[in-house]
């Protein structure tokens, strides 16, 4: 069978997976990398340079900074002074966001300021 058609095969295969979510999305990637490398359609070191690059490892890293503000509370303390502030308008919420995510990422890391906040806006519903 042709190279193209097994990288077909695994691609719809995980498609699959990472719509029916039958596997953690993790777990699936991983996977399709060793799927690809088990039926030599690719090297080991393509398929798995990804997992080198610094800007994974960035995003790692901010994602788990961003889940320890959910799970210690200080995303919801954020959101709570921004509902104090702003109320029920949710337009002045979203604006009041907005311009704090900006000025933010004027000085920090995109990256950051977006695990920072995805958090903050799951937190001000309460």
């Amino acid at each position: 069978m042709a190279e193209s058609t097994i990288a077909m095969i695994i691609t719809v295969v995980a498609l699959l997976f990472w719509a029916t979510e039958i596997f953690p999305i993790g777990v699936t990637a991983v996977a399709v990398c060793i799927a690809l490398v088990l039926t030599k359609t690719v090297s080991f070191t393509t398929a798995f340079s990804g997992f080198s690059s610094s800007l994974v490892m960035l995003i790692s890293g901010m994602m788990v900074v961003g889940h320890a503000l959910f799970k210690t509370g200080v995303a919801q303390l954020i959101g709570n002074a921004i509902v104090r502030r702003v109320g029920n308008h949710q337009l002045l919420a979203m604006a009041l966001i907005l311009s704090t995510a900006g000025i933010m990422s004027g000085f920090l890391s995109n990256v950051a300021t977006m695990s920072m906040f995805i958090p903050v806006i799951a937190g001000k519903g309460s």
